[in-house]
């Protein structure tokens, strides 16, 4: 999973997209990206999250994200695509609140 920078970022919102290289044999039940201002254990039960639901196949996919961000602060973002079996994340990046 390629993780593209977030783009779009204000105040209170952020444009968050990735692509999924290779979607596997397994259906994609959850897709979508975590986000918080700190990175050590960043996921979907430690971080703010939106799911994106289903996804059939590999490809790009984005969010346009609705929250308040704190001016000036460091934020982490990364993707995740979950299967019945499996939880896998994208690499982090980080980005800033003007």
């Amino acid at each position: 999973m390629d993780t593209h920078s977030a783009s779009n970022v204000a105040a209170s919102s952020a444009t968050f997209s990735a692509t999924i290289l290779n979607a596997g044999t397994e259906p994609i039940i959850e897709h979508g990206f975590v986000w918080a201002k700190t990175k050590p254990y960043l996921g979907l039960q430690t971080a703010q999250a939106v799911n994106l639901g289903k996804k059939s196949e590999s490809g790009y996919f984005t969010a346009d994200v609705q929250h308040t961000f704190d001016r000036n602060v460091v934020y982490y973002v990364r993707p995740f695509v979950k299967t019945g079996t499996t939880l896998v994340y994208g690499q982090m990046i980080s980005f800033k609140a003007p």
